[in-house]
């Protein structure tokens, strides 16, 4: 039987030093409930200026449940 799916969403704008912290500590929540539930966990890069989307391709590198999708406009 399939676990529900949860979805988690993260709008980012100027995050670069942020994100990773961000995701660590989102992570292990999400590790408390995964006996339960399936995640996906979903980044939008809202045209940022700095190098938040280069983070988040790092952090989505190698894990399908997590996604980045950038905005070409604010």
């Amino acid at each position: 039987m399939r676990k529900p799916l949860i979805s988690i969403v993260t709008p980012c704008y100027n995050e670069e030093l942020n994100v990773r912290e961000h995701f660590e500590r989102v992570s292990k929540v999400i590790d408390t409930y995964k006996a339960e539930f399936d995640f996906e966990h979903i980044y939008t890069d809202n045209c940022s200026k700095d190098k938040t989307f280069e983070a988040l391709s790092e952090i989505a590198s190698g894990k399908s449940n997590v996604k980045v999708i950038r905005f070409s406009n604010n």
